[in-house]
Parts: C-alpha cells; structure tokens; sequence
C-alpha cells in the first residue's frame, strides 16, 4: 500500500519478518527496491548445500519454477536430525 501512496523505500525503508520468496514471487518487484525481507531460509542463498537441497526438491516435485521456501528446509533439517538421534540412540 505504501507504493500505490507513492512513499519508496527512501522515503520509508520497510522489514518483512513473514515473507518468503514463493509471496514475493508474486510481486511487482519494482516498488519493492529497497526494501528488506528478513526470514530464516531463502532459496536465493549461494550455498553448497542450499543447491543441492533445491535440486533435490525440484527434482522430486517434477516442477523446476517451484519455489522452496522456510517450512520446507526447516522439515527437511528436522527430519534429518531425528533420522540421526534414533540411529545414535539406537533405537
């Protein structure tokens, strides 16, 4: 709403703290320069194992326009690390 207003990032810089990549996706970026997106995971991150998770999931889903997003990797983690603690408790 403050771009339909006129007011820009100079005027008003503005944090989104639930925002994620698949939201702004659907965006006119254009009205958004300037402004910050603060989230625990973004696909947009130049990693090793980001990029391997991403192809991962796109390979999996059979769509590679999709987007990961924060649930997705926080699942992905999770499941991870309880398949590591049952096999070191053994049980």
């Amino acid at each position: 709403e403050l771009g339909n207003q006129g007011i820009s990032a100079e005027d008003i810089p503005v944090i989104a703290f639930s925002v994620g990549e698949e939201e702004l996706s659907g965006f006119d970026a254009k009205p958004l320069v300037g402004h910050l997106a603060a989230w625990n995971y973004f696909q947009s991150v130049e990693t090793e194992e980001n990029e391997a998770f991403i192809a991962q999931w796109k390979k999996y889903i059979g769509d590679d326009k999709r987007v990961t997003n924060d649930p997705m990797e926080a699942t992905y983690i999770g499941f991870k690390m309880w398949v590591k603690a049952v096999e070191k408790a053994g049980t």
